[in-house]
């Protein structure tokens, strides 16, 4: 027989759940529905009745989350006991004696040359060196391609301003996608494409080469009068560069 519309509606947001059916939503409803209607309106009404449905629900919403914790908990170790059989049960023995010399190792850098041998056993290596993979859609290579070649152009042809527009496209927030996390998760070694690191090589040439750029500069005023009068300016050495309403900058 089909239910009441006033039941339906309170019915639905329990049959909207994959694991309970009408049934036992229904179920529900008969056996304690008077009790939830009346300690959620406890809950949202003020008075005595509001705290003592706080005491009434504090063990069963702590219980809740408890139990939502450790059910994580548990199925993060059943999946990190699996892929640690798969690798047991797959690997090569070289791949096995590499990770266990990865384990084993006592400095940074004998981990990372044992990681690096790992990544080229496994052709790991080749992903690095290729920017046209199935992950390319993802990332904007060829935007990165070009700013690399600006910074470049910048410092051979000796122009501190369009290095410093460049720079600014440079130091946005996660530039064609290069500090994605994936970047540097699929390498043993964490290190990612070979493009990602010749970009921020590129970035540290071009900010150090700026930065000695200014501070050979010399900004001289045109005398002592002007500077009294806040019309010039005489800045000598290493400076900042700034801009001055009257004077000389040479190089």
């Amino acid at each position: 027989p089909p239910k009441p519309l006033l039941l339906q509606s309170w019915l639905h947001p329990l049959t909207s759940w994959p694991i309970i059916n009408s049934d036992l939503s229904l179920l529900l409803w008969k056996s304690c529905g008077g009790l939830l209607v009346l300690i959620v309106l406890a809950s949202i009404i003020p008075g005595r009745l509001h705290g003592l449905s706080g005491r009434i629900l504090r063990w069963p919403i702590l219980a809740l989350t408890y139990l939502t914790i450790t059910s994580e908990l548990i199925v993060y170790v059943m999946v990190r006991l699996f892929i640690r059989i798969a690798e047991i049960i797959f690997a090569t023995s070289k791949h096995r004696a590499l990770r266990k010399s990865l384990e084993q190792s006592e400095t940074y850098a004998e981990w990372l040359s044992t990681a690096r041998s790992l990544d080229a056993s496994q052709g790991r290596d080749q992903w690095q060196d290729t920017i046209d993979d199935d992950t390319s859609y993802r990332y904007n290579w060829a935007f990165i391609n070009e700013l690399i070649a600006d910074m470049r152009q910048a410092r051979k042809s000796h122009d501190s301003m369009m290095a410093v527009v460049v720079l600014q496209q440079c130091t946005r927030k996660n530039v064609g996608g290069i500090m994605n996390e994936d970047l540097f998760s699929f390498t043993n070694s964490g290190e990612p494409k070979i493009i990602v690191r010749e970009f921020l090589e590129e970035v540290e040439k071009t900010l150090r080469w700026l930065t000695d750029t200014c501070r050979s500069v010399k900004v001289v005023g045109t005398d002592s009068t002007d500077d009294r009068n806040g019309n010039g300016v005489e800045a000598k050495g290493k400076g900042a560069v700034d801009t001055f309403p009257k004077g000389d900058v040479s190089g």
